[in-house]
């Protein structure tokens, strides 16, 4: 879980360390064939050469679309996840350059490069998402395309002031107990037990991750404008809901 601390995690992965990555190819959910077929199958079609694929993850749709026949590079900011990516059946014929996608540069023209799987959400300032676009364009050859896969929020659920749209929230059944250390009087412990307040859990509606409210005193993911606060993700998180595959 992001936000909590994990000793195997390398903070220059960002949103996606070891402890996440090692479960990203589960079966369900994204990786379910219907899912990822529908996909590639776009792909292929709009391809019309070598194509570039910004936050490529584990490989999740470069994989297949390369079985297609389909050059494929990627850039992807998580080594963890890269790592997967080279280990799977027909991972080596896709070449991987570790950079944000923000910023890196990977060498030759491409006729399409594509951000799919609300990956560009992960860029939560707008100047950031503009360096996004220059970077795709500056890999791009004449008349090739940038294709963006992202979900459209539901602004309805934001009125006006409102910056945070949990997915759900719930309150924890268990409860601590604290030591509060009191002035101890003749014949007394020195120590009395208290009870913690229930913490609220909120699921962050970017990454779909459950987030202890009480332990982090930090709010859940903003409306995508803002990442979730706890700040471990450092310089990853200006890259994706690289959620990307």
């Amino acid at each position: 879980m992001i936000g909590e601390v994990n000793t195997g995690d390398d903070p220059a992965d960002g949103w996606f360390p070891e402890s996440v990555a090692a479960g990203y190819d589960g079966p369900g959910g994204a990786n379910l064939p219907e899912l990822v077929t529908p996909v590639v199958d776009v792909l292929g079609d709009l391809a019309d050469g070598p194509v570039l694929e910004f936050a490529v993850g584990t490989g999740r749709i470069a994989v297949p679309l390369t079985a297609r026949g389909v050059p494929v590079s990627g850039i992807e900011l998580s080594r963890a996840m890269a790592a997967r990516l080279g280990s799977k059946p027909g991972g080596a014929a896709v070449e991987v350059t570790i950079g944000d996608m923000t910023t890196t540069r990977v060498a030759g023209r491409f006729s399409m490069v594509y951000l799919v799987y609300n990956t560009i959400s992960n860029v939560t300032t707008q100047d950031g998402q503009v360096d996004v676009f220059r970077n795709a364009a500056a890999h791009l050859r004449p008349g090739g395309l940038f294709l963006v896969e992202v979900g459209l929020p539901d602004l309805r659920r934001l009125p006006p002031g409102q910056g945070i749209v949990p997915f759900a929230v719930a309150r924890d059944r268990r409860r601590r107990r604290l030591d509060r250390a009191r002035t101890p009087g003749k014949g007394s412990t020195g120590r009395q037990r208290v009870a913690a307040r229930p913490s609220l859990r909120c699921t962050c509606p970017m990454l779909g991750i459950a987030r202890r409210r009480c332990e982090t005193r930090q709010a859940c993911c903003a409306d995508g404008l803002e990442r979730c606060s706890s700040g471990t993700a450092g310089a990853g998180a200006t890259r994706r809901f690289d959620a990307s595959q």
